[in-house]
């Protein structure tokens, strides 16, 4: 049906280096794609918890196979920003500022769709499952007055 993929960022290829990573959720998916994501907020990656005064200062960082289209990051689970991409590496920053409060940011990538050839009756994964998407695991911030409630 699909052919997801998985990337972390480990320190080495070895078993517990990689388990180490998913266990911290310094990992992202793609539905098959090759496409590296490098996420960050305040200089932590994905899978961080984050404490911040009031600045969020986001980092994106991207190495596709084939040109983005677009980048969405999403706050608490809504779009609050979108960027263009047209080609296949893209990096950008930003800084937000959300409010006091706990939030979570993460980014979904879409890719410029590749030529599919129509099926009709046959099996759909006869075809290379190279999908158009990726998303990075979450970024847990705390910022302001939450700030003291959670320690």
């Amino acid at each position: 049906q699909g052919g997801a993929l998985t990337g972390v960022w480990a320190k080495d290829l070895t078993r517990g280096s990689i388990l180490e990573a998913l266990r911290a959720r310094r990992c992202f998916a793609t539905n098959g794609n090759r496409t590296v994501l490098d996420f960050r907020a305040n200089s932590h990656p994905v899978g961080s918890d984050v404490t911040s005064n009031e600045d969020v200062k986001l980092k994106v960082r991207i190495n596709a196979t084939r040109p983005v289209k677009k980048v969405s990051l999403f706050r608490n689970g809504d779009i609050f920003e979108e960027r263009r991409g047209g080609k296949p590496k893209v990096s950008f920053q930003l800084t937000d500022r959300p409010g006091a409060g706990n939030h979570f940011y993460y980014i979904e990538v879409e890719l410029t769709p590749l030529q599919r050839t129509p099926m009709g009756a046959r099996c759909g994964n006869l075809q290379v499952a190279e999908g158009d998407y990726a998303w990075s695991s979450p970024i847990w911030v705390t910022t302001g007055s939450q700030i003291a409630k959670r320690k």
